[in-house]
């Protein structure tokens, strides 16, 4: 009755199931390790929750489309330019795209600007330390039963 030597039909009926238990092995140990009360979220800053949504890079188109919206931005055929970048804004995300934007740039050089991408560690470190990100030792504890299922999964096959 070895479940390896079976074929077909016999084989697929333990192999399903024991995925199906895996996935809610890790879904039971992540709310069992990760368990507590909902963190509050801090609504004063519009970029966290974009952060939160997407990452660094949707925090980043976020706060362009706004500074476009409030026209601090101009678009200028394919590129974008900062119309004041001296104007005050009050978020350090907006302050750094208008000094990107100083002379104009083409809109998908944010992603590779090392200023922005300090800024967007702040944004996931803030996060991290309300609860709303998994912190560094929670995504090694994740990956660790990841693979510990995946090592169980793919040597029953």
């Amino acid at each position: 009755m070895n479940p390896f030597n079976w074929n077909g039909v016999d084989f697929l009926q333990f192999f399903v199931p024991l995925q199906i238990c895996a996935g809610l092995f890790l879904v039971f140990m992540r709310r069992r390790s990760e368990d507590g009360t909902a963190p509050r979220f801090p609504l004063e800053d519009p970029y966290q929750l974009a952060y939160l949504r997407g990452g660094h890079n949707e925090a980043l188109r976020v706060a362009t489309i706004a500074l476009l919206d409030r026209q601090l931005l101009r678009e200028d055929g394919e590129l974008i330019v900062a119309t004041n970048p001296t104007a005050s804004v009050r978020r350090h995300i907006e302050k750094a795209l208008l000094k990107h934007f100083a002379h104009a740039k083409n809109s998908e050089s944010i992603f590779q600007d090392e200023q922005l991408k300090v800024i967007g560690e702040k944004y996931q470190q803030n996060l991290e330390e309300a609860g709303l990100m998994p912190n560094r030792d929670q995504r090694s504890i994740r990956t660790s039963w990841k693979a510990l299922v995946l090592a169980v999964v793919v040597g029953s096959a």
